[in-house]
Parts: structure tokens; sequence; C-alpha cells
């Protein structure tokens, strides 16, 4: 039979493979075939050329999912001018996986406990799950964790509270064959504090001032509530909670929102009369969306 060359020795799937026939008589055909794995193809048939191109299908891969490359042989079949048979002669090649099939990967994230979608320090977390596809017949085996505090594989994670800051996390997925790619997103956390406040009562006459037998009631409030983001989403509500020291059940004097995430009230005006002989307790509550604080004073 006649013999024949290869162009390529390693061929990645897709690409052109080249046989070169040397043909010892001229009138001889040749019926040309390739194997690899449990698939067989044929090439030509009975054809009088000297030079066959062929490209093996990247669906080859789906033979070898956990494999980069495997053994793919080339069979030439020699017949004379009467169709007789008279000689075989292969050759074998490496075909190699495209490595640029590597898997698709996207990142679902669910934002835990945030204030209106803003990440909030020291309260929120993130939850991460990534979805990939392998190519080729291959499947995915492992997703890789990094940032944000994540580390190790798993098909989700949730990352600790977080402190104020930007952070990237990225997953790796990787195939049965090796093949990684990465999906990363990028967070912000904006900073929180709990909300600060002081509170002071004094007595005065009806015009506010100051005057130990008055009985009118004057408060100064002086309140700082964060504001992450400056996103203005975070609740700003207080509530005034005044009675006789003597008594057990506090009176609701009013209920409302600041008019802003930090200031002071200078000479706030109780609509009530405060008999000189008693003492009162005043209580101020404050309440955001995360907190609440209570400030008290006495006259």
């Amino acid at each position: 039979g006649s013999n024949f060359t290869l162009s390529n020795l390693s061929l990645t799937m897709g690409k052109t493979q080249t046989i070169n026939i040397s043909k010892t008589e001229s009138t001889f055909k040749h019926t040309v075939s390739y194997t690899f794995a449990d698939i067989s193809t044929v090439v030509a048939s009975y054809t009088d050329s000297a030079t066959i191109s062929f490209v093996p299908p990247k669906t080859l891969a789906n033979q070898i999912p956990t494999s980069l490359s495997g053994i793919c042989t080339v069979k030439v079949e020699t017949f004379d001018k009467y169709y007789v048979p008279i000689g075989i002669s292969t050759q074998s090649f490496t075909l190699n996986v495209p490595t640029e099939d590597i898997p698709s990967i996207t990142l679902k994230t669910v934002e835990n406990n945030t204030l209106n979608g803003v990440l909030i320090a020291s309260k929120s977390t993130i939850t991460i799950t990534p979805s990939a596809t392998a190519q080729n017949g291959a499947w995915i085996t492992s997703y890789t964790y990094s940032g944000a505090g994540l580390s190790g594989t798993g098909s989700s994670k949730t990352t600790k509270t977080l402190s104020a800051n930007t952070y990237t996390i990225s997953v790796t997925a990787t195939d049965s064959r090796g093949l990684k790619n990465v999906a990363t997103k990028t967070y912000v956390v904006d900073d929180y504090f709990e909300p600060i406040c002081s509170l002071i009562s004094y007595r005065s006459d009806y015009n506010g001032v100051p005057d130990p037998y008055g009985t009118d009631v004057r408060l100064k409030i002086d309140w700082n509530i964060s504001n992450p983001a400056n996103a203005n989403k975070n609740a700003k509500q207080y509530t005034l909670y005044y009675k006789r020291k003597v008594d057990p059940t506090w009176k609701t004097y009013k209920t409302e929102d600041f008019p802003s995430y930090s200031g002071k009230m200078e000479n706030y005006e109780i609509d009530a009369e405060f008999i000189s002989a008693y003492e009162y307790v005043f209580k101020l509550v404050i309440q955001d969306t995360f907190s609440e604080i209570t400030a008290t004073s006495t006259v």
C-alpha cells in the first residue's frame, strides 16, 4: 500500500489536518478515515487525490470530558485500479480540546439586611451563588471564592457582616478538564453609626426665659443620625414622652421625623403645664432603621 504523512502531529479541534499520500502506483486509489475514541469518520472514499484535508470538529471533545487531549488515528486504505484492497497504513496525532472553550459563568447576588439597596457596615451581608456551564461535554467540578473574606469552595457562600469599604468578590469555575473562568462583582459598603443624642430640660416662664419656678418646660435636643451613602433612606424618627417622676406610666407627647439627620433644637416647647411642686421626667427615643436609643432628663 501507499505511505502518507501528516501536516500536524498535534492539532486543535476545529483546525485543518492535511494528509499527503505518496502513491507507489499512479493508478492507486485510497479511502481515508480517522478514529478518535469511539467515533470513526470517513474523509474520502476511493479518491485519486494525493492531498486530502479534513477538520476534526470540536464536538469530538465530548469523547474526552476529563482530558485536554487524546490520540487520533488516521487510516489510509490502498486499492488498485480494480478496487482490490492491497494495504493499510496508519498514523496517529494528538488532538487537543480548544483551550479557549472555558466555562461560562454568571453570579447571582442577594444583598441581605440592606437599607433600600445600600449595603450597611456591620449590618449587611452578601450571598453569592454562581452558575456555570462547561463546554464540549465537560462538567463543572468546583467553584472557588475570594474577596470580602470569602475563601474555599462551594455552591454558594455568604459573607460575614462587612466594614465600610469597596469589595470585589471573585468566583472561579473549574470544569472536569481543569479549564477555568472567573466572574467578579464589586460592592460598596457604606459607613453606619448608631444614633447619637443629648436631652436637656429646664423650667421657664411662658416666654421661654429660664425660671426654676416656672410652669413651662423647654428642651434642648442635639442629635446626629447616620445617613449612609447620603441616600436619605435611613429612618430618623423620634418620640418624646414625659411624666411626673412618681407616676408609673409615660405620656406620649409627639412622634415625628427629625427635619434632618443632624441638628439642634435649642428652645423646644412642650405644650403642657408643669406644676413647680413636682419633679418631671422627659424621655426622648430615637429610632433609625437599625437601632433605637433613649435619652432622659429631669426637672
